[in-house]
């Protein structure tokens, strides 16, 4: 796969325009730029009628795609890894790393961030891509967008035409797109699909496929020569000072399976916990703070794990509001709950008072400016928004929180 044979620009004039934001819509899509061995015609990317305002719909295809070819990927040389104890490693200060944060949850991952500017798919407008500027929103393109990554002054997301529910917690396939922030120019990057996690840095980009032989393997795409090169074996993609997320299994005779996850240095697993289908597997893991957190699934608790010496902390959870996400801000957890937004506050979590009452945060995302949710309101099945979390007081003084919406 070569970028120049797959490529398909949709410049400015198609950008403008979409959902709330005041600019008046263009049908006209410009011409493509194509390439001299793969032709791309104009009708694959084709903008459906809107739904009407009010109408209560399915989740609908915003955009027609191409069909996805098929792909045959290169398959990861099998190695012996030898596995240690996890003694620890020392702290990071390198921003450029895979932390997960914003990306650590199945399914909907809508937001990333750059120089005070939130780049979002729109939840209120068929998750469009759009951008906040701190002031307001503008919609950036037409174009359904899920994980989210800003690099080297684009975004890079995946999209199969498809508006994503929220809810869906599955892995997210899709055709792997750019948007030029300066050129203001929309690519297709691949002409078949790619799975999330996505995540791009200077060494290129990185994504998950699943081979025939149900191996989950991370791949790496050069964007320039489109050479792909399988790395290991993992469902999510984390890097750390020089060690990459990793895990392996193990059955018992009795068939109780235990997965170790690891940090690896492509010779030794250093094993930081185990998970079983008894305790619970890992699920929305990610590093930030020099910890590593995970949650185990079904069980809506939150771990951490101090990389300095591998020092494990299980958060205390409340039985009757268990978490529905976590964050990290400024060095310091929340936890989204049923009765809403909590810190963690020596060795306790310090309950906010909520002024919006009948509004649920579903997720939590935050970098070092400020914290954002997804929140559910009561209008119904698709009643999202995006928002930044305002802090403030009660009339009493006690922390509270409100939100002001940016879709």
């Amino acid at each position: 796969m070569k970028k120049k044979s797959i490529a398909l620009i949709i410049t400015a004039v198609l950008l403008c325009g979409c959902g709330k934001s005041g600019f008046s819509d263009i049908n006209t899509i410009a011409e493509p730029t194509l390439s001299k061995t793969e032709s791309v015609s104009s009708n694959e990317m084709k903008l459906e009628e809107a739904v009407s305002e009010g109408e209560e719909k399915e989740p609908p295809r915003i955009v027609n795609l191409p069909a996805p070819k098929s792909k045959e990927h290169p398959s990861l040389p099998e190695s012996e890894v030898s596995v240690t104890e996890f003694s620890g490693i020392p702290l990071s200060e390198n921003p450029d790393e895979s932390s997960r944060l914003n990306s650590k949850n199945w399914g909907y991952n809508p937001i990333c961030f750059d120089s005070g500017k939130v780049y979002f798919s729109n939840p209120k407008d068929r998750q469009y891509l759009y951008v906040y500027d701190g002031e307001k929103s503008k919609c950036l393109a037409k174009v359904p967008a899920n994980s989210l990554n800003f690099y080297d002054n684009k975004i890079y997301f995946i999209s199969d035409g498809k508006a994503i529910d929220p809810y869906d917690y599955i892995d997210h396939e899709g055709f792997l797109f750019s948007y030029d922030l300066e050129s203001e120019e929309l690519t297709r990057l691949t002409d078949f699909y790619i799975s999330q996690p996505l995540y791009v840095n200077s060494e290129g980009i990185f994504y998950i496929h699943l081979s025939k032989n149900e191996k989950v393997t991370v791949y790496k795409l050069d964007e320039g020569s489109g050479v792909i090169t399988p790395l290991y074996k993992s469902y999510c993609i984390i890097n750390y000072n020089g060690f990459h997320y990793n895990f392996f299994s193990k059955c018992d005779p009795d068939g109780l399976r235990t997965t170790y996850l690891c940090l690896s240095d492509n010779e030794k697993n250093y094993v930081l916990n185990e998970s079983s289908n008894e305790i619970g597997f890992p699920t929305g893991e990610c590093i930030a703070n020099g910890k590593f957190y995970f949650r185990r699934q079904g069980m809506k608790s939150l771990t951490s794990i101090d990389l300095k010496d591998g020092t494990v902390f299980e958060f205390p959870v409340n039985p009757k509001f268990p978490y529905s996400d976590y964050t990290i801000f400024n060095g310091t957890e929340y936890v989204a709950r049923e009765d809403g937004l909590c810190e963690f506050m020596d060795g306790k979590f310090l309950k906010y008072t909520r002024k919006e009452q009948l509004v649920s945060i579903e997720r939590l995302f935050s970098d070092s400016k400020g914290m954002f949710a997804l929140i559910k309101g009561m209008d119904g099945p698709n009643d999202w928004d995006l928002a930044e979390i305002v802090f403030s007081t009660d009339e009493e003084g006690n922390p509270a929180y409100g939100f002001n919406r940016i879709t």
